[in-house]
């Protein structure tokens, strides 16, 4: 959430803000069709900018990641505070998935606005009628699983009030599965009838990610709109949503490759860009991160 920069793995990275991406890039007042957000730990600092500004996003597509020194009841108050940045603007869960390569300390959420598109038809025509998003519908997929969630935080939280710390430890594979499926693609992009998630990209677990409709989004007016966080060699993801939906589609990234800690470097932007370009129509490929301020982090 801030525009700068930010050291990773011996590199000092580039990294801004969204909202001054978006100026950069001549997007200030247009929706993100889908956000793709995979940037090792960013994510508890960009989350909270991202939507205390209000930027217009349809879909989330994001992967957490845990640091090993989280357990028990810290660990579980900052995933509740993240996610509720996210619930609280109408976003809900319509896919998890568990990536096995980061050993359950990280876990990949897929996000749809359900205040922009509503799951029922009562709900989309009253929002126009209006002329303001309603929440949609509370489905009881929401409700229960909501519900469930409350009363285990009561139990751990009660539990660890009381010393017994057999109850109070939580990691992270057992917190991934409080926040599981809450809804369908119903009504995303305007599709009532054939709606569905799709995975797109490879079978592998870093180049694939699932998303609402995407043949919907071929058809937007103005043209879709694609932000991708977080590339490194991994682009199945990039070019499947390029080829499928033709969005003006741009990846960020300001990692390097080293042929030694810090020297001999080449961007990743600068390896895989102009190919990307030219043989698959990408927008461009941004040497920057995403933060909660413009600058750099280590």
């Amino acid at each position: 959430d801030h525009d700068g920069e930010i050291q990773y793995m011996g590199q000092s990275l580039a990294v801004s803000r969204l909202a001054t991406i978006m100026r950069m890039l001549g997007h200030v007042g247009r929706r993100i069709d889908v956000l793709k957000m995979d940037v090792d730990g960013s994510e508890w600092q960009a989350i909270p900018d991202i939507f205390g500004i209000g930027i217009d996003i349809g879909q989330l597509l994001l992967k957490v990641h845990i640091p090993q020194t989280w357990h028990g009841q810290e660990l579980l108050m900052r995933l509740r505070k993240l996610f509720k940045v996210i619930e609280d603007r109408g976003f809900q869960i319509f896919h998890v998935g568990f990536n096995f390569a980061c050993n359950y300390t990280c876990a990949e959420f897929a996000f749809v606005n359900r205040r922009l598109y509503p799951a029922e038809r009562a709900a989309l025509a009253q929002s126009s009628a209006m002329k303001k998003p309603t929440p949609g519908e509370t489905s009881a997929m929401l409700t229960a699983t909501r519900d469930q969630r409350q009363k285990i935080w009561d139990l751990v939280e009660s539990a660890c009030a009381g010393g017994r710390t057999a109850y109070c430890s939580f990691d992270s594979w057992k917190a991934w599965y409080l926040w599981p499926k809450e809804t369908s693609c119903k009504g995303v992009l305007g599709e009532w009838r054939d709606y569905s998630e799709v995975r797109m990209g490879s079978l592998e677990p870093n180049s694939a990610k699932w998303v609402c409709n995407p043949h919907a989004l071929a058809s937007l007016i103005p043209r879709c709109l694609v932000y991708s966080f977080g590339g490194h060699r991994e682009y199945d993801w990039d070019v499947a949503m390029l080829e499928a939906t033709g969005c003006e589609h741009h990846i960020f990234d300001p990692s390097s490759l080293c042929e030694s800690k810090g020297s001999n470097c080449t961007a990743y932007a600068d390896m895989h860009g102009p190919e990307l370009k030219a043989k698959h129509g990408l927008a461009s490929y941004q040497k920057l991160g995403i933060s909660d301020h413009d600058g750099e982090i280590q």
